[in-house]
């Protein structure tokens, strides 16, 4: 169907919507969305740009904007991020739902109040939801890396969740060495640092640890955190070998 076909029909899906009480919507080009003047939230830059990066990937937005007309635009009420980065993601097309404030005011507080609309996470449930992602790059679109760092690990009752831990006790000295290769090899792969606590499918546990016995054996290692820190140093030196691979 083309475009134009579509928006013809708008206007009468908007007559029922507006007979059940619900906003209008359109579909517009994000360009003729303008952005307020004054916007108090904001995004760190590199969770806008994960934001950008989601967006492109699927081609579309998965939440819709709130705006309200301005002469043959659209201004903004909430979503400026949204439609910013549908922008740069190069998206032609966009839904949004159309509102009728009766002031500046009705604006302004809406947009207040969208803001501060903001739940917070358990995060047990959150890492336990984030653990069940098998996909490394759907982790990655995620963006809680940073957040799962964040949480105090300590005051979790880690036997809520599904999982097996591996400890691994490394003197300071050689730990700031292998914490330098595995930085360096997650940067080359285009991963993202882990930290201190890492979070790994329960399904690559047997591969792991069966992968800390062959090393072991192989180099007669007797302690599992000289065997990671051999196998931190064997990627590290072939990193071209195996970032080709992937």
């Amino acid at each position: 169907m083309e475009i134009e076909e579509l928006k013809g029909r708008i206007e009468d899906i908007n007559k029922v919507l507006i007979s059940l009480g619900l906003l209008p919507i359109d579909i517009v080009h994000p360009s003729d969305c303008l952005p307020q003047a004054k916007n108090a939230r904001y995004f760190k830059p590199a969770t806008f740009k994960q934001l950008v990066a989601n967006v492109k990937k699927y081609g579309h937005l998965e939440s819709t904007p709130l705006v309200y007309r301005d002469g043959d635009k659209y201004r903004i009420i909430s979503g400026h991020h949204r439609v910013q980065a549908a922008k740069e993601a190069g998206i032609e097309w966009i839904l949004v739902f159309v509102d009728n404030p009766a002031s500046r005011d009705v604006v302004v507080a809406k947009q207040l109040a969208h803001n501060a609309l903001e739940g917070k996470d358990d995060p047990v449930i959150l890492a336990e939801l984030f653990t069940e992602i098998a996909d490394i790059n759907l982790k990655l679109e995620t963006g809680l890396e940073s957040e799962l760092h964040n949480v105090d690990y300590s005051a979790i009752n880690i036997n809520l969740l599904s999982h097996k831990e591996v400890l691994f006790l490394f003197l300071p000295e050689d730990y700031v060495e292998v914490e330098k290769k595995i930085d360096a090899i997650a940067e080359a792969s285009t991963m993202k640092p882990s930290y201190d606590v890492h979070l790994a499918p329960l399904k690559d546990y047997d591969k792991f640890i069966k992968l800390i016995q062959k090393t072991k054996k192989a180099k007669n290692i007797k302690n599992n955190a000289v065997a990671l820190a051999a196998i931190v140093d064997f990627v590290y030196n072939n990193m071209s070998s195996f970032i080709g691979e992937q």
